[in-house]
């Protein structure tokens, strides 16, 4: 697995900037948004999710409507340092918001875009519940590595993935994102998933990012 260190060039660079940086910039760079949805509905955005879960609306008909609302993707607030990282799958969209953090906002730091990766991106692989049932330590590494393949491409550096709580409690809403109840398994599993999203090129992406 590899280790994420820094150069001492690296290391200055970073030092230098945080000496630069604000109060309000420091607390941007902990800041995380999604694109936000601006009206263009006859109820509220929250009674609409509750339409689409009570099947008052077809997934279809949702997606129809998402489609005509408008979406504010704060692109002041990234001028302004206030952002650190963008919940975002949009390829084109991503490029546009890195341009303006990099050359447009007073430091120049980039945006760190993520998405919940959790089993699979556009190839869809089991839940991680399922999965971690194999008890396959090649198969997890390697449906990890397909979906950071997968994201990348869509400028995706940040996966939310692998989630390893111990989960014993069925009445969790969330269990079906882990690998289960057992620790030991939880290890296998998280090692190598990790393996598989860093792959081998980890070091000369991470040399790459902070050039």
């Amino acid at each position: 697995m590899a280790k994420f260190t820094l150069t001492k060039e690296q290391e200055l660079k970073v030092e230098e900037l945080l000496r630069k940086m604000t109060v309000e910039e420091k607390a941007g760079q902990l800041h995380q948004l999604s694109p936000s949805i601006v009206g263009g509905f006859d109820v509220s955005f929250e009674e609409l999710i509750e339409m689409l879960t009570e099947g008052r609306i077809t997934n279809e008909e949702f997606g129809q409507m998402m489609a005509g609302a408008e979406r504010d993707f704060h692109e002041e607030e990234i001028r302004e340092g206030k952002i650190g990282s963008f919940l975002l799958d949009d390829p084109e969209k991503a490029n546009e918001l890195q341009r303006i953090a990099v050359e447009e906002s007073r430091l120049g730091i980039p945006l760190l875009f993520g998405f919940d990766v959790i089993h699979g991106f556009q190839t869809v692989f089991p839940i991680p519940l399922a999965e971690a049932c194999t008890w396959s330590q090649k198969l997890f590494e390697t449906s990890a590595s397909i979906a950071a393949k997968e994201a990348s491409a869509h400028n995706i550096r940040w996966t939310f993935a692998p989630m390893v709580d111990i989960a014993r409690d069925a009445r969790w809403g969330r269990i079906s994102e882990s690998p289960g109840e057992d620790p030991y398994l939880a290890s296998v599993y998280a090692r190598a998933k990790v393996r598989g999203f860093q792959g081998e090129e980890w070091e000369n992406w991470r040399i790459c990012l902070w050039k």
